[in-house]
């Protein structure tokens, strides 16, 4: 629940809109401080009870202040969920990602965290605005900058691991993100 303590700490409660693509149990979707939020999982739980391609095509409605990606956890469907969520994020918004700085190589595993760390090193590689908290498996905010990612050349978790990454703690973030949003 990292991410939805910064954002209940850094926003006023109802003065945002938020996505959160991946619900679980609901637990962390309900802890946010908004009325307005929809969340997106395929489990009946949630209140778009389809994919996330599925909910981004169809969805019309106005544009989110904030927006989690804690779905399926592959590569693949990351980057899908990333593009997809630049297209229905506000200019001044912000896009957390879940899971892309696993603590080892065995939560690269598809039932934990997967390969979306593969993301992590795009943003690193092609100088994103962006900051990771390395608890709960690598949070990352993505803010400024939304561009489309493109195709990603396969890299292992040691690759990633051997880079320097933007890496800070929560009340940094949480900081950064009150600064920022003024």
């Amino acid at each position: 629940m990292i991410c939805q303590s910064i954002i209940n700490k850094s926003f006023a409660p109802n003065s945002f809109s938020y996505l959160e693509i991946g619900i679980g149990n609901k637990i962390q979707y309900n802890s946010v401080n908004t009325d307005r939020k929809i969340c997106v999982d395929v489990n009946g739980n949630a209140d778009y009870n389809k994919g996330s391609d599925d909910f981004f095509i169809n969805y019309n409605g106005d544009k989110f202040d904030i927006i989690f990606i804690d779905g399926d956890h592959s590569s693949d469907q990351t980057i899908k969920d990333y593009n997809n969520s630049i297209k229905h994020i506000n200019d001044n918004g912000f896009i957390f990602l879940h899971d892309l700085l696993p603590p080892d190589l065995n939560h690269c595993k598809p039932s934990l965290c997967g390969d979306s760390f593969q993301l992590l090193n795009y943003f690193v590689d092609n100088n994103y605005d962006y900051l990771t908290i390395p608890e709960d498996f690598g949070l990352t905010l993505i803010y400024n900058k939304f561009d489309r990612v493109g195709r990603i050349i396969t890299t292992t978790y040691q690759e990633l691991i051997n880079k320097k990454i933007n890496l800070i703690s929560v009340e940094d973030m949480v900081r950064f993100i009150v600064e920022k949003k003024i």
